[in-house]
């Protein structure tokens, strides 16, 4: 990949995650350099932390669900 397709590539999945974050396209033309990596740095901060929930509650649904279940007439 030449340095002309990195960076027309970086250009393009920038812009791609700042319009899902839910930015319009003219906003997204007035950032400059650091609003951008801020955004992009809370976006994939809150990306992991909604990764880390997932993986929690996974681990406890599966050792709940390792635990015997009894009958309700008890």
């Amino acid at each position: 990949m030449s340095t002309k397709e990195s960076i027309l590539f970086a250009h393009f999945t920038t812009t791609l995650t700042l319009l899902e974050i839910g930015l319009t396209y003219t906003e997204i033309q007035n950032l400059n350099t650091t609003e951008i990596v801020m955004l992009l740095a809370t976006n994939a901060s809150f990306q992991e932390l909604k990764n880390e929930q997932m993986e929690r509650n996974a681990k406890h649904q599966q050792a709940a669900a390792s635990h015997p279940q009894f009958p309700n007439r008890f």
